[in-house]
This record gives C-alpha cells, sequence and structure tokens, in this order.
C-alpha cells in the first residue's frame, strides 16, 4: 500500500519537476514558447491531481458501502434478544 502511494506521489513530482524546469528556461530565456511549455506541464500536474482526487473520493465511497453493508450482514446474523 504504502509503496503504491510513494509511486503516485513520484509520478507526481515528475509533472512539478517538468514545469520547474520549463518555467526556469521560460524566466531565463524570455521566451513564450518555453512558458506556454511550462504553462502545459503545470496544467498536466492539475489534471493528475484532478484525476487521483476523483479516484479517491470514488474508493471512499465504495468502501463505506461495503462496510456498512458487511455490518448489517453481521447484525442481521446475531440471534434476537
Amino acid at each position: 500500500m504504502y509503496l503504491l502511494i510513494a509511486v503516485i506521489y513520484f509520478i507526481a513530482s515528475l509533472y512539478l519537476l517538468r514545469y520547474a524546469n520549463a518555467i526556469k528556461r521560460a524566466v531565463t530565456g524570455l521566451s513564450a514558447a518555453d512558458m506556454e511549455a511550462a504553462l502545459e506541464a503545470q496544467a498536466s500536474f492539475w489534471k493528475l491531481v484532478g484525476i487521483l482526487a476523483i479516484v479517491s473520493i470514488v474508493l471512499m465511497i465504495v468502501f463505506m458501502v461495503v462496510g456498512f453493508g458487511s455490518l448489517a450482514m453481521m447484525s442481521s446474523n446475531l440471534p434476537n434478544q
């Protein structure tokens, strides 16, 4: 589990590194093309973050449904008092 989280953070940091290098080139070279590349790299980072947020919300909902379902199954098997 922790290895998966580490891989996800590593991929996100690569997107940020790509943005940092592109913005550095844009500032030092004063090139509009470099600035456009930097903004595209930043947009792709935020797109990745958005996808990860949606996936985590969906997984949370699925885990909650499974948890409440298993709780209901366990409580229905209890003897009535």
